[in-house]
């Protein structure tokens, strides 16, 4: 069962994310608005392809994309960075998400 249950709530809760304090150009970072992020998201969710699923976040920034997929009852996700300050704000996202709902979000972080 996902922690979301509508898409509103799933694009309230990726809008509290944190976002780059900067980012590199070189690695061509950029933030996913939330509500591209939750309609996407949702779209696949309806799809059946995350419920239950396996899910990787290639290039996962601050992890809106993998971090929703959670949300959404993925069976596990992998948020995937070359940067590791990026990462350390996917993981601060995850703790930001589990404290809102309440419920531990299965992610593993991979540099």
């Amino acid at each position: 069962m996902p922690s979301v249950l509508t898409k509103k709530d799933l694009s309230m809760l990726l809008s509290r994310l944190h976002t780059f304090s900067f980012s590199k150009a070189h690695l061509e970072q950029y933030q996913t608005d939330c509500e591209i992020a939750a309609d996407l998201l949702w779209q696949a969710f309806l799809s059946g392809d995350i419920a239950g699923k396996v899910v990787a976040d290639l290039g996962c920034g601050p992890g809106t994309l993998g971090l929703g997929a959670a949300l959404l009852g993925a069976k596990n996700v992998f948020l995937l960075d070359l940067d590791n300050a990026a990462l350390a704000v996917a993981r601060e996202n995850k703790r930001l998400l589990e404290k809102k709902t309440g419920k531990k979000l299965p992610c593993s972080f991979l540099l």
